[in-house]
């Protein structure tokens, strides 16, 4: 056998396989995109919900472009509810099965000696390596972002000493226990920030303007500093990491992104409202600012930002 036949015959062998796990792809991303619209349907017939519950249809709507319908299927077939894969998505809904019967009636696609069910997709294999690239250009923006943010929180933490810092970690710390925290929260001040903003997952780091005592009243202060509890209570960094992987990975996806904007809002809202719980405050407290440019959208950290809640002050 030649090189050049050789050569051929690798080029068809991974043609084949791209083109196998792009149809493989194409039918979890019709299934999740299917299960995830009724969800978002379900929201919007929810108005006047508590922002947690439509944050949870949000997130179940996220998750299951995470989960694979051949991993659903297995965990509900060891949980002995096998029925549950064919209910979220029957096979009718499988877009291989169409496209095949599409080109049997058109009369081609059919591979030689073989029907048109067993002829592998094409355009999978050539849409492979661009979304493959475009995933990796997003995934290293985002790892950008993340290192200038862990920059400017290492410098911040360097830079956290003296009286008001201890006064305002003691606080912190204080309000941690009301909330039963297990994990251990730390407070860093910056002078390069000016919002309240929670980075971090396992060891959590409360950041704050380094002037932020002379712009707010103790009450305020508290429910600044819950809120950014609340979001650590809630996983919620952990959340948008897995989050921001996915959109990176399915970025062509404009329900993901769509997915995005509303946990984030949501998310906002949910610890608004359990901080007006905690505290009992009858109006929404008050904060002025933004962070860093790209801070915002930097997965890992949250922030006390929500339009719908912050009053700000003259």
């Amino acid at each position: 056998m030649s090189v050049g036949e050789e050569l051929g015959q690798s080029l068809e062998g991974l043609t084949e396989g791209a083109g196998a796990v792009g149809g493989l792809v194409a039918n979890h991303l019709w299934q999740a995109t299917l299960f995830a619209a009724a969800l978002v349907l379900l929201s919007f017939l929810l108005p006047r919900a508590p922002a947690r519950l439509r944050h949870s249809l949000y997130l179940l709507a996220s998750a299951k472009f995470l989960l694979p319908s051949a991993l659903v299927a297995a965990v509900a077939g060891a949980l002995g509810a096998g029925w549950l894969p064919e209910v979220l998505a029957p096979a009718w809904l499988d877009p291989t099965v169409w496209i095949h019967r599409l080109k049997s009636l058109a009369g081609f696609g059919a591979a030689a000696g073989g029907s048109a069910a067993d002829a592998p997709l094409t355009w999978p294999a050539l849409l492979l390596g661009p979304w493959l690239a475009v995933a990796a250009l997003l995934f290293g923006r985002w790892a950008l972002r993340r290192r200038r943010f862990a920059s400017l929180l290492a410098a911040a933490r360097r830079a956290s000493t003296g009286a008001e810092h201890a006064r305002l970690e003691g606080r912190l710390q204080e309000l941690a226990a009301r909330l039963g925290l297990r994990r251990r929260v730390s407070l860093a001040l910056s002078a390069e920030v000016t919002e309240p903003g929670v980075w971090g997952v396992r060891r959590p780091v409360v950041l704050l303007p380094a002037d932020v005592a002379r712009h707010l009243e103790p009450e305020e202060l508290d429910a600044v500093l819950l809120h950014e509890l609340v979001h650590v209570e809630r996983w919620d960094n952990l959340v948008g990491d897995v989050h921001m992987v996915l959109c990176c990975l399915f970025w062509f996806h404009p329900l993901l992104w769509w997915l995005d904007r509303r946990l984030l809002a949501e998310r906002e809202r949910a610890c608004d409202d359990r901080v007006v719980a905690l505290s009992g405050a009858s109006r929404p407290y008050a904060w002025r600012g933004c962070l860093p440019p790209g801070a915002r959208t930097c997965a890992g950290a949250s922030t006390a930002s929500s339009p719908a809640t912050l009053r700000r002050r003259p």
